[in-house]
């Protein structure tokens, strides 16, 4: 039985930059992400590993009346590569509970 092999964005490095706006907060700040990326697709043994220059953009909004809010984030990586390069693009859109 074959194990299964990590594939992707293995870790992402941010530096923030965060505004607050009364019941919105806004971020962006560039990233620098570790990748692994398969390079043969027949036995996807040989992998191509490397850093990733990515951007980073998220807002939050939040009430002052309620400890509940909702967060978007967008995080684009740029993956340059030997055999192939691309650019990689995850969204996430989150409920947010404030203690």
């Amino acid at each position: 039985m074959k194990t299964p092999q990590w594939i992707g964005v293995i870790d992402v490095n941010l530096a923030l930059l965060g505004i607050h706006l009364r019941d919105l907060t806004l971020e962006v700040g560039p990233s620098l992400d570790v990748l692994a990326v398969p390079f043969c697709a027949d036995t996807w043994r040989q992998r191509e590993h490397g850093l990733a220059p990515a951007v980073h953009l998220g807002a939050m909004l939040s009430s002052s009346e309620s400890r509940l809010g909702a967060r978007g984030t967008v995080h684009t990586a740029y993956m340059p590569g030997i055999a192939w390069s691309g650019i990689s693009i995850s969204a996430a859109v989150e409920g947010v509970y404030r203690f």
